[in-house]
């Protein structure tokens, strides 16, 4: 009942401010809080090439900007207003910082969570509106952000390079740092960056992502199937492998949504051109596999928890049917697992006496099946839960939800944040709380209790 629902939706938001006000005490301004240790997880100021732990890390309070958005649809204007405020104190207004950073991750995270906040700040209609109280810094960081990323589409192809320094651009850059990018990466800055065009009637920025976004769609396979990554100064093919998770997930996500938040025909071309083929050549009873671009055979035996988004993003399309099948698999992996694990195995391999490889049917051991055992409370499976309760309101989801609350309450909240499982075997857990934690996982939870 909606009682019931209420309850559900103020314990998510206490969740919320629990981390939120932990992270400003013990980790703020730097970038992350560690829920164990309470103490900040910072980039690595002392080797710029640690891609692993400086691509989202970029010395910029991402914490604070990601989760800007989740304050304003928990209508709090106090601390939307607070946060802001600190924005305004701590982050420089030119983003002259010393931080080799991903292009992509920055996007949509820092641009992302400015331009969303700069709407809700702006807007009349919505309880966190600041009226003559807000200076319009966020969509001004927005867009200085913005211009100290755009060198990275200065390539010979249009096709954007990885990672840049927001301070020096590319000097001291080793090949490896610059010389792969992929399809998710090169295609999506196309979001954030339209609307940053509408804002500050400036075009420059959704043209340069719009060419960069059908750049890399031309890059398809005759099959209409998408490579994962690419050279993007030479166009050539690092993976001829496509699915529906890492390096992937974006495209798909971007093309549909774009379509619809921009009412873009050609985005949405390209959606049903992309999905049609998916289903041609991808599709399987459970989940979709990855397979080479050019024959549509399975080319690895995995799957990743980020595909766990795209049950979701069938119910925009309305493949109800389809996406209740599609999202058990995933309710299915974390009711075995306690979490859905990065990467899971659908077949195992082995090798015979002869050198040939061949799918093992007998003595499967769990460390088989598990390829990447982490999980960092990654959001794709709420968000697809929320997706799928908001179009056919059945409390089944609603169910999921809870049983998710109750595991952020007793297994992953930690001292002062929440701590995902480092290893789901053996459930060890993992002292990071990624900024997707507040600005994705619980929003997508407390919107799924919300019948406001």
């Amino acid at each position: 009942n909606r009682f019931e629902l209420e309850h559900y939706k103020n314990q998510t938001k206490q969740l919320f401010y629990f981390a939120f006000d932990n992270y400003l005490d013990h980790a703020f301004p730097f970038d992350e809080l560690k829920p164990i240790s309470c103490t900040p997880k910072t980039r690595n100021f002392t080797h710029a090439d640690d891609t692993a732990t400086n691509d989202v890390l970029g010395n910029f309070s991402a914490t604070l900007v990601d989760s800007l958005t989740t304050i304003a649809i928990l209508g709090d204007t106090d601390r939307f207003e607070h946060s802001v405020s600190l924005i305004e104190d701590v982050i420089p207004i030119d983003f002259d910082i010393d931080s080799t950073v991903q292009v992509f991750e920055t996007t949509i995270r820092i641009i992302g969570g400015l331009l969303s906040a700069h709407l809700y700040a702006t807007d009349p209609r919505k309880k966190v509106y600041l009226g003559d109280r807000y200076s319009g810094h966020l969509l001004s960081r927005a867009r200085n952000l913005a211009d100290r990323l755009l060198p990275v589409y200065l390539t010979s192809s249009g096709l954007p390079l990885p990672r840049i320094n927001l301070r020096y651009g590319f000097r001291g850059f080793t090949a490896d740092m610059i010389d792969e990018n992929n399809a998710a990466a090169m295609a999506c800055p196309i979001f954030e960056f339209t609307i940053l065009s509408y804002l500050t009637h400036d075009d420059k920025y959704r043209q340069v992502t719009r060419y960069a976004f059908d750049k890399t769609w031309s890059l398809r396979s005759n099959l209409n199937l998408l490579p994962m990554s690419f050279n993007p100064e030479t166009k050539s093919r690092y993976c001829s492998i496509t699915g529906t998770g890492a390096s992937i997930d974006s495209f798909y996500e971007y093309a549909l949504k774009g379509a619809i938040l921009f009412n873009d025909n050609e985005l949405l071309k390209v959606w049903h051109k992309s999905y049609r083929s998916l289903n041609v050549h991808a599709k399987a009873d459970w989940f979709y596999v990855n397979v080479n671009t050019d024959w549509g055979q399975v080319a690895l035996p995995w799957i990743d928890s980020l595909s766990a988004f795209f049950p979701g993003l069938q119910v925009l399309n309305g493949d109800l049917e389809e996406a209740t099948i599609k999202h058990t698999m995933f309710l299915k992996l974390w009711n075995a697992y306690g979490g859905i694990p990065e990467r899971w195995n659908f077949q195992v391999t082995e090798r015979t006496q002869k050198g040939e490889i061949i799918i093992k049917e007998k003595d499967i051991q769990v460390e088989d099946v598990i390829a990447l055992e982490w999980y960092p409370l990654r959001p794709e499976f709420v968000e697809s839960t929320y997706f799928l309760y908001r179009a056919t309101k059945d409390p089944f989801y609603l169910n999921i939800g809870w049983n998710i609350l109750h595991d952020l309450n007793t297994r992953f909240k930690s001292n002062c944040g929440f701590a995902g499982i480092q290893n789901v075997i053996t459930g060890v857990a993992q002292d990071r709380m990624e900024t997707f934690v507040l600005s994705e996982t619980l929003k997508y939870l407390y919107l799924l209790f919300d019948e406001g």
